[in-house]
C-alpha cells in the first residue's frame, strides 16, 4: 500500500485526516463585514474530493467548481446554491468524516454568505 493510500477499515475516521494536506476555505472581500468570523476554515484535501465526487454524483451545479488542488473562488451567486447542495450532501450521506466537516464548513459559509461583493476563497494548504 503506498503512503497516499488510506487503510479501507480507518476511511471514516476522523483522525486518518490529520496529517493530510488540507484546503483553506476564506471569504475575499470586506473583511469588516466578517469581522466577527473566524478567518478561514481548514478541510483535508481528500474530504474535499469526497465532497467534490459526491456532488457530481448527485449533478450538482455548484460543487463542481470546488478546486481541492491549487486555488479558486466561488461567487456570490453560486454561494448561495453550494449552501443548498451541502446541506444536501449532509442529509443523505451517512459518513461521519463528511458529517464533521460539513458541519465546521457550513456553519462558516452561511455566515459569510450575505455580501454580494465577497466570494469564498479555496487554496490548497502545505501538509503539516
Amino acid at each position: 500500500m503506498s503512503p497516499r493510500t488510506k487503510p479501507i477499515e480507518k476511511i471514516l475516521d476522523i483522525e486518518t485526516y490529520s496529517r493530510d494536506r488540507k484546503v483553506l476555505f476564506r471569504f475575499s472581500g470586506n473583511r469588516e463585514s466578517h469581522k466577527d468570523i473566524a478567518e478561514g476554515v481548514e478541510v483535508p484535501i481528500a474530504i474535499v474530493y469526497r465532497l467534490f465526487h459526491l456532488g457530481r454524483a448527485y449533478d450538482f451545479q455548484a460543487v463542481k467548481f470546488f478546486q481541492p488542488q491549487g486555488s479558486s473562488l466561488i461567487d456570490y451567486v453560486r454561494l448561495q446554491l453550494l449552501v443548498l447542495e451541502l446541506e444536501t450532501i449532509a442529509k443523505i450521506v451517512n459518513d461521519p468524516v463528511v458529517q464533521h466537516y460539513l458541519g465546521v464548513l457550513l456553519p462558516f459559509i452561511k455566515a459569510n454568505r450575505t455580501d454580494t461583493k465577497s466570494g469564498l476563497l479555496m487554496s490548497e494548504q502545505s501538509a503539516a
